[in-house]
């Protein structure tokens, strides 16, 4: 940074005296307050776009979390696929994979609508795909999908699992069968 003297110096204009020593120019008590006044002004000026940096940063972040419930609530195909297909089949129709291993075979998943006389059960669903607050969740076979999704890396509030298994839940209600089929 330089000092005010050797800026009038390159611009042609005289510098006071006692800012000399042998016909140089040298920084002054005035110039290095001055240098001082502008080094705080940069640290201002820094400080400022830092807060500013963390604020927009903190909105980023909750951006960044809204987006991600949203993205895991509209996402209940994949989320299915990944977590129930292995047992319950592509289609839910009890035929996936790990079904043949089971002792007891995975419920065909396109049921719940003809089975419930015409309603799709999705409260109870929930709760059974949950499996945290019932004694009852199914097959002991099945995971409690509650605590794997509140423990998983991505996902440890009750709203990420919330949605997770909301989005589960919506998709079970798109594979159902209808009556007469």
């Amino acid at each position: 940074m330089q000092c005010c003297h050797r800026v009038q110096q390159a611009a042609g204009l005289s510098v006071a005296p006692g800012c000399q020593r042998n016909g140089e120019v040298v920084r002054s008590l005035h110039c290095r307050e001055e240098s001082l006044a502008q080094g705080m002004t940069t640290m201002k000026f820094i400080l400022g776009i830092g807060a500013a940096l963390l604020v927009t940063l903190g909105m980023g972040w909750v951006t960044l979390r809204a987006t991600q419930t949203a993205r895991v609530s509209e996402d209940g195909r994949e989320l299915f696929k990944t977590y129930c297909a292995i047992c319950h089949g592509s289609t839910g129709h009890g035929d996936g994979p790990l079904a043949a291993s089971l002792r007891q075979p995975p419920a065909d998943l396109t049921q719940f609508t003809v089975r419930n006389g015409g309603t799709f059960p999705a409260v109870k669903l929930h709760r059974i795909i949950d499996g945290r607050d019932i004694v009852a969740h199914g097959d002991p076979a099945m995971p409690v999908w509650g605590n794997a999704f509140r423990t998983s890396p991505e996902h440890t509030d009750e709203d990420a699992v919330r949605a997770r298994t909301d989005a589960i839940v919506k998709f079970l209600k798109t594979i159902q069968t209808r009556r007469g089929k």
